[in-house]
């Protein structure tokens, strides 16, 4: 009797005991009664996928009900998903979200696909409900299978690893094992194939099966210290899937490398008036190839001093004494000044005398002792002995003396004491020293006995002093040359060594003397320029002596060289060092720091120190320039050898360039460099990429430096900021504030100059200084103190950006989140941001404000703003939007107080929805907005909760008719009612009021009871609990039987505002009799195996009530074995009310003892209200059974002659359905055996307790009967035999055995036949056949295979695998292809072939054969990737950089490629070479357009032939000159030469030859030879050039400066060749087509010599002619001017003869001889060998030769480069044909011609070294052809 309409609606309100929240409500729909079931149209499906991880559609289900309207309607739904885990055989329910099902259409997909590595089989059971009440339903199961494919790489057990650290340098050794493993699900998918390492394959390997990394060369820290190898592992599946890891290896670094001092340049030292000292190297370093360095044990420095200024003449130096140098090194206190204790006289006697003439210069005493033949009194001087030590003259003494000598005599004399010095005139000499001509004799006197001897030194040709000084005019001693005699006089052993100007003569060994002591007598004088004591000859010494002292001791080298030099240089170190702690020593040309002792270490910043402070100086004046000194380095570090290097010192005269910097590089005009910051955009780099440092300081020298300062000096924003980075040895310090960067050295160039590039600038101001520029100076000082002048600047143009506006909901920006609370019915606004504030850093104005509602209640919600505040701000507000556009240029606090003043109004109630309607959303979400005009602010979001105001409460009820019976306990009336008030959690009040309650029934909630409750205030769900407690109460034994009303009534606090509802009570009767059994417990019993449906016994049910029931029966259990059913309607009771009625019980099954032999259950009665129960035991009795054999398996035994074979072979079971009933015994009984025939059955005996025996015997019938075994009778019968003897007759033909069995009651079982054969199996002749078959062909009967039987049958069809692409003929057995063969897709098959034979049953033998497919080349190569290619002037590019080669085939490999560039037009041989190339056929062109040849002038286009010779032009533009057999011939140019006027620092003279014979190539000069600044001599006989150059200041023949060069190939071969001569710094460079050619002499013509050679640089700067000098050029003439070289007759043609006032590029030499076309592969990028040809220029074709793999072709053709210099680059394509041996593909790609470049000297990569880079060095010796 429900309603079905209207709709009923239900509500929920949730409260925080203050605030309610809204209201949700649900329409309740009552629909008709639901009786059909959905009924699916295929309950159980099955389906098989591959794994995916894309959406899978599993299955359509369909399902239908019966029924109409809601009943009708159906959904589908999972119920649930059971899945078997991979690996288990448990089923496992899985989580949610694996499957999907619609719920309208029933279409089953899962969203995310299925996973085999997880799960191989899923089980899913689908829900289809109806919508009636009750909901009905019906199940239907999706049963997926998986297949696993190899979507998972392997994945690694670790990543990244890192290997344990090991030591550099040890022997090849393991490093590290990785490991990875595979969570496919089955194989081959989980198996790892192999590692491989993608990199580091030259020095690692990994094994490919275990995954053990090695290294196989010796690895250096030095050169890399950590290797980061990346590992792949790759997996079996189809295709392959692989990963990769990282092994991070690192080397332990050991000092293995020892140390060395770098002096990094060559130090400079300026000769000055007064010597100064100077650092021997400022920048010197000390560098170590080991990471971490180690300190060192010691350094030792030492200066080869230049002994050119001690081995000079001494009359440039005689104003400084002797005396003074011998006091300056210290001897002065040991040497007697003899000059200043002699008397000098007449040979009388007499005082005075031509010896007293005195020549020194103030202190510096010299005397002059003259020789004259016309005078017979010359002078000498006499020195009294008394003045002299006793033992002068004997022991070790030396003499010293400064002589011009002009005449044999005695330098000193002591006379013998047997003698006086007047007559006799011959005496002999106690010791005397004399010089002769090229003798130096020392006479003395030694030993006891008084001996006389003479050592005598004679100077030889080889000597310095003759080969400085001899011209065979004068002798080497008396040419009045000024020399410093030193004699040191040895007396253990005794010997003497001579010293002439410091230079040791006696080189060879000291001069020995025969007496061990020498003997002078004390009491003899000493004389000086006596040849003869005796007054009348003429012997006397004519010579200035200055100076003339006597030592008493042997002096040492050093100590000579000290005092006899005029001057003195040596190394010195700084008056402070870095620790008192270090040893050091110290000597004039040698210092030491440290004690080389492996304990006493130093740090190498201190030695380094010490090093830089070390000072040179030297004191001659001058001294001698060249050389450069040479400094020696000697280090020693701990644990390793010393290390040797060196450095130099150069003197020169001045040294006074200052350092430069050059922001801009050379690319641009100018030092400085501009750039420009734009603000926000990051730090700008504030010098040129090619910034460059230098100081001039000529020659090969390399500046030093000590520091750059980089200061920004006009600043305007704190936070403008420099930067630079650190350097390998330059440090970096940055002020406090960001704007000073000191780069800090000392370095060279290559140091300093990586770190300028790393200088940036940048300003943070968001509002940056732009109305001036920044200005940044460069100051860089060398190492010497000296700086930069001018600076360089850098200056930067700023550019600032607009920034966006800023808006904030507080003072505190970003503040972008806020609330506001809207009171519900308000009439007055919310303001939105009432402390909304702003900013802009660009501007003080703003141009647009947006305020928008984002979720608008549109009819009712408003923003306003007060325009009070806005006098230029307008605003407009849009409802269908909900946005307040506020607009206008105006002030930041303008806005802000617009801003603040914006409001939000609305007409909505959100909290007064009535019943049954949605209510509004309580909030609203506003945003906010500003905008600059260009650029908006971020949004600030500010959300608006509405304030309720109070509502009417309600009351709901749920079911308004309530239902009372007879006898129903209280009735509970409203126990689901909901009391709401949207606004109040307390109600005043609570009343409840009955009607109609004529039974005295009253409503009670168990505190109180009455008709009419009344409950006071109180919080409303404690009034909800109370009202539904609230139940109807009636006591009455038979109630009255009309309906009562209730009325409910809440009041909240505004007590007008109350709510009511009514509940109406039906009251009525009740059936409250329940059915009764007869009894409460039955007993029955039945026969097991009693058929279906047979009745058991009979049960009778009674009912008191007076209405004829409706009975109906539920068995509790069993219900599949028994059922009731009532026998007709129930009959009425006699002689009392009620009813009673018959029930039967019976069997719907066949009942087994064995399974159970009692039963017991419930039956229960229903009358439609009550039950009645009565308990049911049913006893099933047992009856005997016969036993069963049940065959599993086919029972068949195949045996053969004298065999004794298992009879039972198959599976089947022996069973007894009787549970205490067992088998005893079986019967065997063997048919069909032929007469003869020797077969039988047997037992093995070793089974005990059997007893097996033939009954009767003969009848092939046996017994096997248990006789108390443990074994039973199944296991018994696996144990008899079919012996079958050595006589069988007829084994083609079948036995049979019939088994059964029998248990203890003798009933048997149905008997089991098994077949036996004798007969034997076919046998293949061959197992396996192998076969090799050619791919591409139908091979028919390609083989024959064949089977026999052994016994009893024949072979009668063969048989083939199926699906292999062959087939077999079933008579002959011969096999033939019916599908082509691939070598390509499957190289190998294998597969089965059967045999079967005659007799039944049919036995079949099986081969197998495989077939080896041979591949044929039957597949041309494959080229891919091919595409258009810029060919451009000089620049180098890949032809095929992204081709791909491929050979089909398997075992092909290419066997060549050919390349070729095919041009547009065909090539010409060149006029000078002969060879086709690309355009060579104008000389000049090619040198200036080509090769970059500059500022030049071409002599034969500004030439006029003379005498035997002409001039013609090639069809190529060519101006050749031609020559004679004559030597007159010659041609002479009449061009301008004013370029050459004054000192010529560098030029250069071009040419293309061919000569026969010899004269001059070029000559440049006067006509009369007196001056000749150039010119080049070619003398065919020696195969010479020889270049003549004019030496500055000196003119005629004897200022000329001839280089001569030794050529490394003949140009006499009337073959064109190519020439370059070319002068720089001091140095002539000569190339013959493109090798350079050393020179092998430098003759200077005015110096008076012959046979000494020079080398160079020059020792003179070369001069040109000057503007008053007559000068003209000459080519190819035998005798163009007088004075020349030996006339030669001279024939030949020259051609692109150009002469440049500038150096050539570099490159030049090379490039005029080079093709301009090149094409190179690099082959080493392949695996296998590939050669590769050189590229033919005429056919412009390069082959790569093979046999190798297509990939390594590949990688080959990326590697090629081709590079064309020509200017008219002649390509219209490049050809590319690849060869297979037999099949070949050809393709080629387009070429699109560029802009035509002018070519860069560097751009030239020629196989030739050139000229510049040969003579790099002055010490370079390279041999012709180098």
């Amino acid at each position: 009797n429900i309603t079905v309409n209207p709709p009923r609606i239900i509500c929920l309100q949730v409260s925080d005991f203050k605030i309610f929240s809204e209201r949700v409500c649900v329409d309740v729909e009552i629909s008709p009664p639901n009786d059909g079931v959905p009924v699916f149209d295929e309950d159980t499906l099955f389906r098989t996928f591959e794994e995916t991880d894309n959406l899978l559609p599993i299955a359509n289900l369909s399902a239908t009900d019966a029924d109409s309207g809601l009943a009708g309607e159906i959904t589908y739904s999972i119920l649930r998903v059971e899945s078997t885990p991979i690996g288990e055989a448990t089923v496992v329910t899985t989580l949610e979200g694996l499957f999907d099902i619609d719920t309208e259409t029933g279409r089953l997909f899962a969203p995310n696909g299925l996973d085999a590595d997880q799960y191989y089989t899923h089980t899913v059971s689908v829900t289809v409900s109806d919508s009636g009440n009750p909901v009905r339903s019906a199940i239907a199961t999706v049963q997926i299978q998986l297949t696993d494919i190899n979507d998972i790489a392997p994945s690694f057990l670790r990543e990244p690893y890192i290997a344990p650290e090991q030591a550099e340098g040890l022997a090849p050794q393991f490093v590290f094992q990785v490991e990875a493993v595979d969570n496919d699900a089955t194989s081959p998918n989980n198996l790892i194939t192999g590692y491989g390492l993608v990199n580091g394959g030259d020095q690692f390997v990994i094994d490919s099966t275990n995954g053990r990394i090695s290294y196989v060369a010796l690895l250096d820290a030095e050169v890399q210290i950590e290797y980061l190898l990346n590992v792949s592992a790759e997996d079996s599946g189809s295709p392959p899937q692989t990963s990769y890891t990282t092994v991070l290896f690192r080397l332990i670094d050991r000092n293995d490398n020892a140390a060395v001092v770098d002096q990094l340049a060559t130090a400079i030292y300026v000769v000055e008036d007064e010597p100064r000292e100077s650092s021997i190297g400022p920048a010197i370093r000390i560098t170590d190839a080991d990471i971490f360095s180690s300190a060192i044990t010691g350094v030792t420095v030492t200066l080869t001093r230049n002994t050119n200024d001690q081995f000079r003449s001494y009359d440039r130096c005689l104003a400084e004494c002797q005396d003074v140098r011998l006091s300056d090194a210290g001897l002065l206190p040991s040497a007697i000044d003899i000059l200043s204790l002699a008397s000098f006289m007449t040979d009388s006697g007499n005082p005075g005398g031509y010896a007293e003439i005195t020549i020194g210069d103030g202190d510096c005493f010299a005397i002059q002792l003259n020789r004259a033949a016309s005078m017979p009194d010359d002078g000498y001087g006499r020195i009294p002995r008394s003045l002299l030590p006793a033992d002068f003259g004997s022991g070790d003494f030396s003499v010293s003396f400064v002589a011009t000598l002009r005449n044999e005599g005695y330098i000193l004399l002591v006379p013998d004491s047997d003698n006086v010095l007047l007559p006799p005139d011959s005496v002999e000499r106690e010791f005397g020293l004399w010089l002769r001509r090229r003798d130096i004799r020392f006479y003395y006197i030694y030993g006891p006995s008084r001996t006389r001897d003479v050592a005598v030194y004679r100077l030889t040709d080889t000597d310095p002093l003759v080969t400085e000084f001899y011209d065979n005019n004068l002798d080497p001693l008396e040419r009045g040359e000024t020399r410093h005699f030193v004699l040191v006089v040895r007396s253990n052993p005794p010997e003497i060594d001579i010293y002439v100007n410091c230079t040791l003569l006696t080189r060879n060994g000291p001069i020995p003397l025969n007496g061990p002591v020498l003997a002078p007598d004390p009491s003899i004088d000493v004389f000086i320029g006596q040849s003869r004591p005796h007054p009348v000859t003429s012997g006397r010494l004519g010579a200035d002596l200055h100076g003339l002292y006597y030592h008493d001791t042997a002096l040492s080298s050093s100590e000579i060289l000290d005092f006899c030099s005029c001057g003195f240089e040596e190394i010195r170190l700084p008056d402070s060092l870095p620790s008192d702690t270090i040893p050091i020593s110290q000597a004039p040309d040698t210092i030491t720091i440290g004690n080389f002792i492996s304990s006493d270490l130093i740090p190498i910043e201190d030695v380094v120190s010490i090093l830089r402070g070390i000072t040179y100086i030297n004191t001659y004046s001058p001294p001698t320039f060249e050389p450069d000194r040479q400094l020696s380095f000697t280090l020693g570090e701990a644990g390793l050898a010393n290390t040797m290097s060196s450095g130099f010192i150069r003197l020169v005269d001045q040294d006074d360039a200052l350092p430069e910097i050059d922001l801009n590089g050379l690319t641009l005009t100018g030092i400085d460099f501009n750039t420009g910051f734009t603000e926000d955009a990051g730090p700008v780099p504030i010098v040129g990429s090619d910034v460059r440092i230098d100081r001039d300081v000529g020659g090969f020298v390399t500046p030093t430096f000590d520091r750059v300062v980089v200061e920004l000096v006009n600043a305007a924003d704190s936070v403008e900021t420099l930067a630079a980075e650190n350097g390998t040895f330059i440090l970096v310090a940055i002020s406090p504030d960001g704007q000073r960067v000191d780069i800090v050295g000392p370095g060279i160039r290559g140091d300093f100059e990586p770190v300028l590039q790393t200088l940036t600038y940048n300003n943070n101001n968001n509002r940056p200084t732009t109305n001036f520029q920044r200005q940044i100076s460069f100051t860089i000082t060398d190492t010497e103190g000296r700086t930069n002048t001018p600076l360089a600047f850098t200056t930067i143009d700023l550019t600032s950006v607009n920034d966006a506006p800023e808006f904030s909901l507080s003072e505190n920006f970003g503040d972008l989140m806020g609330s506001r609370v809207y009171r519900e019915d308000s009439t007055v606004g919310t303001v939105l941001a009432p402390d909304a504030e702003l900013r802009d850093i660009d501007s003080d104005t703003l141009a647009m404000a947006i305020v928008t509602l984002s979720s608008p209640n549109l009819p009712t919600d408003t923003l306003t703003f007060d325009s009070e505040f806005s006098p230029n701000i307008s605003g407009s507000y849009d409802r269908e939007t909900g946005v307040l556009t506020l607009s206008g240029v105006a002030l930041l606090d303008t806005y802000r107080s617009v801003l603040r003043n914006v409001s939000f109004e609305s007409d909505d109630s959100p909290f007064l929805g009535r019943l049954g309607q949605p209510l509004s959303d309580p909030t609203r979400t506003v945003t906010i907005v500003v905008s600059d005009g260009d650029l908006t602010s971020r949004t600030a979001q500010v959300q608006i909760e509405f304030e309720p105001v109070n509502n009417l409460p309600e009351i709901l009820i749920g079911s308004s008719e309530l239902v009372f019976e007879d006898g129903d306990p209280p009735l509970p009336i409203a126990p689901d009612a909901v009391i709401i008030d949207a606004d109040n959690l307390n109600l005043v009040s609570l009343t409840l009021s009955l009607s109609n309650d004529v039974d005295n029934d009253v409503l009670s909630n168990g505190v109180q009871t009455a008709s009419v409750l009344i409950f006071g205030e109180d919080l409303l769900f404690n009034l909800i609990d109370i009202l539904n407690s609230i139940v109807y109460i009636n006591n009455a034994t038979e109630p009255t039987l009309i309906d009562r009303e209730v009325l409910i009534e809440v009041c909240d606090v505004d007590v007008s505002s109350c709510a009511t509802a009514t509940i109406s009570i039906n009251v009525r009767d009740r059936n409250d009799n329940s059915p009764m059994f007869g009894q409460a417990t039955y007993n029955f019993s039945i026969l097991e195996n009693s058929p279906f449906g047979a009745t058991i016994g009979l049960l009778n049910v009674t009912d008191a009530d007076a209405i004829v029931p409706d009975f109906t029966y539920r068995l509790s259990a069993n219900e599949f074995l028994f059922d009731v059913e009532q026998l007709g309607a129930a009959q009425a009771l006699v002689g009392r009310s009620g009813f009673v009625a018959d029930v039967a019980l019976f069997t719907t099954a066949v009942l087994n003892f064995e399974s159970a032999s009692m039963y017991s259950f419930e039956v229960e009665v229903n009358d439609g209200l009550n039950n009645g129960v009565a308990t049911v035991f049913v006893e099933v009795q047992n009856v005997n059974e016969p036993p069963s054999i049940t065959v599993i398996e086919n029972l068949a035994v195949v045996g053969s002659l004298a065999s004794e074979t298992a009879l039972i072979l198959g599976e089947f079971v022996i069973s007894d359905p009787d549970i205490d009933d067992s088998i005893v015994g079986a019967v065997l009984t063997v048919f069909n055996i032929p007469e003869g025939s020797d077969e039988s059955l047997a037992f093995n005996p070793s089974i005990d307790g059997y007893l097996f025996e033939e009954t009767p015997p003969g009848s092939s019938a046996y017994q096997l009967i248990n006789n108390g075994s443990n074994v039973t009778v199944s296991d018994a019968l696996r144990n008899i035999q079919y012996v079958a003897g050595n006589t069988i007759e007829n084994p083609s033909e079948l036995r049979f055995v019939n088994i059964s069995v029998f248990d203890e009651g003798d009933l048997s079982s149905s008997g089991k036949q098994i077949n036996v054969s004798l007969a034997s199996v076919p046998q293949f002749e061959e197992s396996p056949y192998n076969v090799s078959l050619s791919e591409g062909q139908l091979h028919q009967d390609f083989l024959q295979v064949s089977a026999t039987v052994e016994s009893g049958g024949t072979v009668t069809a063969y048989s083939i695998q199926a699906g292999v692409g062959v087939s077999v003929d079933e008579r002959t057995g011969f096999l033939s292809l019916v599908e082509l063969l691939d070598r390509e897709t499957e190289p190998v098959i294998e597969f089965q072939v059967f045999a079967v034979d005659s007799q039944p049953p049919a036995r079949t033998g099986t081969t197998t054969v495989i077939i080896n497919v041979l591949d044929e080349n039957d597949v041309r190569p494959e080229i891919g990737g091919l595409g258009n290619i810029t060919v451009r002037t000089a620049i180098p590019i890949n032809p095929f950089p992204d081709i791909t080669v491929t050979d089909p085939d398997i075992s092909s490999d290419i066997e060549l490629a050919r390349i070729t560039v095919i041009g547009e037009t065909p090539l010409i041989a060149s006029p000078f070479t002969g060879r086709v190339c690309v355009d060579e056929y104008n000389i000049v062109t090619k040198m200036q357009q080509v090769c970059g040849l500059e500022s030049f002038i071409d002599l034969l286009a500004n030439s006029e032939a003379r005498a035997n010779a002409s001039l013609t032009e090639d069809e190529f533009g060519n101006t050749i000159f031609i020559s004679s057999a004559s030597q007159l011939g010659y041609g002479q140019v009449t061009a301008n030469f004013s370029g050459f006027v004054g000192n010529i620092s560098e030029f250069s003279l071009s040419f293309v030859v061919r000569v026969e014979g010899s004269g001059y190539i070029a000559y440049y000069g006067s006509p009369d030879a007196t001056v000749r600044f150039i010119s080049v001599y070619y003398d065919w006989t020696r195969n010479k050039l020889i270049v003549t150059l004019k030496r500055i200041g000196i003119d005629g023949l004897g200022g000329q400066i001839r280089v001569a060069f030794d050529l490394p190939v003949l140009i006499n071969n009337n073959e064109y060749h190519f020439i370059v001569i070319e002068y720089s710094a001091r140095t002539v460079l000569c190339a013959v087509d493109g090798l350079g050619v050393e020179s092998t002499a430098v003759v200077y013509k005015e110096r008076p010599f012959i046979g000494e050679v020079f080398g160079l640089p020059l020792d003179f700067d070369i001069e040109g002619p000057s503007a008053e000098d007559t000068a003209a050029v000459f080519i190819l003439g035998g005798r163009p001017i007088a004075g020349g070289e030996v006339d030669m007759t001279f024939t030949g043609s020259i051609a692109g003869a150009v002469l440049s006032t500038s150096q050539a590029p570099p490159t030049f030499s090379t490039c005029i001889v080079d093709c301009l076309e090149s094409l190179a592969a690099d082959t080493s990028v392949a695996m296998a060998t590939i050669f590769s040809t050189d590229f033919d220029v005429a056919t412009r074709t390069i082959e790569l030769i093979g046999p190798a793999p297509p990939s390594d072709f590949e990688a080959v053709l990326r590697s090629l480069e081709y590079v064309n210099l020509a200017p008219n680059i002649n390509v219209a394509a490049i050809q590319l044909e690849i060869s297979d041996h037999i099949n070949s593909s050809s393709e080629q790609v387009g070429v699109q011609q560029g802009m035509r470049r002018r070519r860069s000297a560097k751009s030239h990569s020629g196989s030739r070294v050139p000229i510049r880079y040969l003579f790099s060095f002055r010490e370079s010796r390279l041999t012709p052809g180098t």
